[in-house]
């Protein structure tokens, strides 16, 4: 799979450059690497990223923006 094929890249196409990407590679709730995307979109809209495998693949699993999956408790998945 390339890079454009995955969630991340979607969302890099689709609304461009970051303003800020927050890692958390390892928490005390959850053991998956985590990166959370914040735009400036229309005010603040956030996109949560989870390896769920741990092979580097991360999928978007929350986003309060709204063409985008909204799962607020997506962190009681993992």
């Amino acid at each position: 799979k390339g890079c454009l094929d995955s969630d991340m890249g979607r969302i890099i196409i689709k609304y461009g450059s970051t303003v800020e990407i927050n890692r958390n590679f390892s928490s005390n709730s959850i053991s998956k690497p985590i990166e959370k995307w914040v735009y400036a979109i229309n005010g603040v809209k956030e996109f949560v990223f989870v390896d769920r495998m741990e092979n580097g693949e991360y999928i978007l699993v929350h986003s309060n923006h709204d063409d985008e999956i909204f799962n607020p408790n997506w962190a009681n998945n993992f």
